[in-house]
């Protein structure tokens, strides 16, 4: 009977000097997520600033584009405001196009409630938005993604309650 409980002794104390874990980071996440739906979303990421992330539909790498509103919820509000008021009042396949770190980033009026944002200039988008409406594969393009109307409404009431 010794010999057993040295035995388990021994294995529990090997055991556990296999089982330790490395522990490299620890903390607590804040909720950075102001707004979000399956598309894309609003959030204040690790720098403080404030992003559209929209996932796109056709990629795995990288999986989304990143859209910088501001560095302050002043700024984010005016620019989410800016997407707002061009939505609203855009009919289907206008476009706005801006630069942002050195990219063209466009986006498209694709739905009445709803914009595709790509890479690609404006006539890649209606050539895109036409593909999919027909059933066309679109695996090979160039990356897009959609935001909503409610998105962005959403985010807007967000950030104003929150001042």
């Amino acid at each position: 009977m010794k010999k057993f409980y040295s035995t388990l002794i021994i294995a529990l104390l090997s055991i556990s000097t296999f089982a330790q874990i490395n522990i490299k980071d620890k903390g607590r996440l804040t909720n950075p997520i102001i707004a979000a739906d399956s598309y894309c979303c609003v959030i204040k990421n690790d720098n403080n600033n404030y992003e559209l992330r929209i996932s796109l539909q056709n990629t795995t790498e990288p999986n989304v584009i990143n859209i910088t509103l501001g560095t302050d919820e002043q700024s984010a509000i005016k620019s989410l405001t800016q997407i707002d008021d061009w939505m609203a009042g855009a009919t289907l396949s206008e476009y706005l196009i801006f630069e942002q770190n050195g990219e063209s980033i466009t986006i498209f009026k694709s739905h009445s409630n709803r914009v595709m944002i790509s890479k690609g200039d404006q006539f890649y988008c209606k050539q895109l938005a036409t593909s999919i409406a027909t059933g066309m594969d679109t695996k090979d393009a160039l990356p897009y993604g959609y935001c909503t109307t409610i998105i962005i409404k959403k985010a807007l009431k967000q950030l104003n309650t929150a001042k």
